[in-house]
């Protein structure tokens, strides 16, 4: 999602299959839609005829998807979160995020005295 944040969409208009050197191409062609599925990013699938897997490629990142890199985006959050998640044995992205949104609500009422409302 990171890589779609900074990536897209492209200033010539096309699409670009995520180079993640990192991964093989059919785990983040997966990963794109699994981010699809989860409502965090718009993609296509760009399969052709004698592809072994299906090659979703994003197109933006939706509104969800700008919301929850929010929520993660800084560092000490983040690594809370992934502790908080760890402890309670579900590193999913949504218990991630709303562990994250619990630390931000912590930190809130602790600089600020306010207290989100659910």
């Amino acid at each position: 999602m990171l890589w779609a944040e900074a990536n897209l969409p492209s200033d010539s208009g096309s699409l670009e299959f995520p180079a993640l050197e990192e991964r093989p191409e059919r785990e983040v062609a997966y990963a794109c839609l699994m981010a699809k599925e989860a409502g965090f990013i718009e993609a296509i699938d760009v399969q052709r005829f004698g592809d072994t897997f299906e090659q979703w490629m994003p197109r933006r990142l939706t509104f969800q998807g700008h919301q929850y890199l929010e929520t993660i985006r800084d560092d000490k959050i983040w690594a809370k979160a992934k502790e908080g998640a760890r402890k309670i044995g579900s590193l999913s992205l949504e218990t991630l995020g709303q562990v994250a949104k619990s630390v931000i609500s912590l930190q809130l009422k602790k600089y600020t005295g306010l207290e989100l409302e659910d």
